[in-house]
């Protein structure tokens, strides 16, 4: 709660691109957290709640939808699942 969502990555070789998804439990995209994003060997994004204008999303559950592609073309996709929560008044 009050807190960010952080997106890991450990790579042997940089180069690899990235594409950062967030979309909300209907699968409505909310937020694109990184665009051909061209990674390191290590490094995090970070998501703070808030959707593609700045606003503050419901809380709820979100999925974390990463594609990823290699310098060789190789493709790789991974989905997760996190609860946005806050402090209700």
């Amino acid at each position: 709660m009050d807190d960010v969502a952080n997106v890991e990555y450990k790579a042997a070789e940089g180069g690899t691109v990235a594409n950062i998804f967030i979309d909300d439990a209907s699968g409505r995209q909310v937020r694109h957290l990184a665009k051909n994003a061209v990674l390191g060997t290590s490094g995090k994004f970070i998501w703070d709640g808030l959707g593609e204008k700045g606003q503050p999303l419901p809380i709820g559950q979100y999925i974390i939808y990463t594609e990823l592609v290699t310098l060789q073309g190789k493709k790789q996709h991974f989905k997760n699942v996190v609860v946005l929560a806050r402090r209700l008044s």
